[in-house]
């Protein structure tokens, strides 16, 4: 199986995801509309909010065949598959979702590309919050998604509780804020955050 990328009506996200999930077997297909935890401010109050990493796009893991994608293409509010390769290319077709009309190939994600985003997730498709502590001025990552990737953290902002991060996706680089949790020290009983003062929405 592999994972291939669906451009959908900004908005329409999960109303698409809720159609798919009703017309496929999770055997067959799984969607992911993969999600980043953040505390946002609103009306003087703080929210734990859950934001999409990529608007507009949805994910699909299935072997894709003529009869899914015409399905998937009748779904209301899906636009189009991504990845669309010119038909003079040659390569194997078994790699590619063919389209009878227009004589299109679409080609998966590639692993390098999707196994970074997928290591973030969690079983739900949330990219949760990371925490860190600060040593010799130095920001540390304790615990949480972002541990161990270093690499991809653009800059901190600890005062919003976030961190800019760069991925790549589709071929392009895309760089959103993600949770993350610093203290002034390191003290490891409080890696996970505390949400006293924080409602969910």
């Amino acid at each position: 199986m592999g994972w291939y990328a669906l451009f959908v009506k900004n908005g329409s996200e999960e109303m698409v995801e809720n159609q798919i999930k009703r017309k496929f077997d999770n055997t067959i297909l799984t969607i992911l509309v993969p999600k980043r935890e953040l505390i946002e401010r609103k009306e003087g109050s703080l929210r734990l909010v859950y934001r999409k990493m990529f608007p507009g796009y949805v994910l699909l893991n299935t072997n894709i065949s003529v009869n899914t994608y015409y399905k998937l293409k009748r779904i209301s509010g899906v636009l189009n598959f991504l990845n669309k390769v010119p038909q003079k290319v040659e390569k194997n077709v078994s790699d590619y979702v063919y389209r009878n009309s227009d004589k299109d190939y679409f080609f998966s994600i590639a692993d390098e590309e999707i196994s970074p985003i997928l290591d973030l997730l969690d079983e739900q498709g949330i990219l949760k919050f990371s925490h860190a502590c600060i040593e010799n001025s130095k920001v540390i990552i304790r615990s949480g998604p972002l541990k161990g990737r270093d690499g991809i953290i653009k800059k901190f902002d600890r005062r919003k509780k976030r961190a800019k991060i760069i991925v790549e996706f589709l071929g392009v680089r895309k760089e959103f804020d993600v949770g993350l949790d610093i203290l002034s020290h390191d003290l490891s009983q409080n890696y996970k955050i505390c949400f006293n003062d924080v409602s969910a929405h």
